[in-house]
């Protein structure tokens, strides 16, 4: 039947992602091979070629496999009305990148990922194009945040959502090398940032004393 069908193909395709993933996370990227991940898969390369043609193939879809976790995230937040409190939208999209088992192992996919990306023209635009998806959505939370009055609008919101695209991966990265990025503290690190742009717009209280005229 078409929907059993469906369901192994989803379920064997997983199982190739994950071998993937296990290899590259042992061996690196560059030193592992379509073999290897035969092997770990427990596949013949036919099996394998036939949902991944090349190992660009597979690492994008481990690449999307976290924008998957990020994208549905800012989607819901987007739409949401009234929305949720600041703090609690970005812990909420933060716990995406680190709150699995795996946060680990997937931050250092993602690094050797982008190292592959610079030198692979093809493999660049493709996360280019994915990047760019991740930036939009942020563009419209942050806009609807504005329009709330959560975060002030001397910033333009597509300035704040590309910072906030670049320190996602600045978060991986830490989390990679040093394993010390933990996701609430780097939620409250941008909370604070984007309060800091609200606050640069309220007055400043004077802090002189009101004299009397025989003073």
């Amino acid at each position: 039947m078409p929907r059993v069908s469906e369901q192994y193909s989803r379920q064997r395709r997983d199982q190739i992602l994950q071998a993937a993933s296990s290899c590259f996370a042992r061996e690196g990227f560059s030193g592992a091979s379509m073999q290897q991940v035969c092997a770990e898969a427990n596949l013949s390369p036919g099996a394998v070629y036939g949902y991944f043609p090349s190992m660009e193939d597979l690492v994008m879809a481990i690449a999307e496999q976290v924008l998957d976790r990020i994208i549905p995230a800012l989607e819901v937040a987007t739409k949401s009305r009234p929305l949720p409190p600041l703090q609690d939208t970005l812990d909420r999209l933060v716990n995406t990148l680190g709150s699995a088992d795996d946060e680990r192992a997937i931050a250092r996919l993602a690094v050797q990922v982008w190292a592959e990306a610079v030198r692979n023209p093809a493999l660049a635009a493709r996360l280019s194009k994915a990047y760019r998806t991740v930036n939009t959505q942020l563009v419209r939370l942050i806009t609807a945040f504005q329009q709330q009055g959560d975060i002030g609008v001397d910033v333009p919101a597509r300035d704040l959502a590309r910072l906030l695209a670049m320190l996602g991966p600045a978060f991986l990265l830490h989390r990679a090398l040093l394993n010390q990025a933990v996701p609430g503290s780097f939620a409250a690190g941008l909370h604070g940032l984007l309060a800091m742009h609200d606050a640069s717009r309220r007055p400043k209280q004077s802090t002189m004393t009101h004299r009397t005229p025989d003073e």
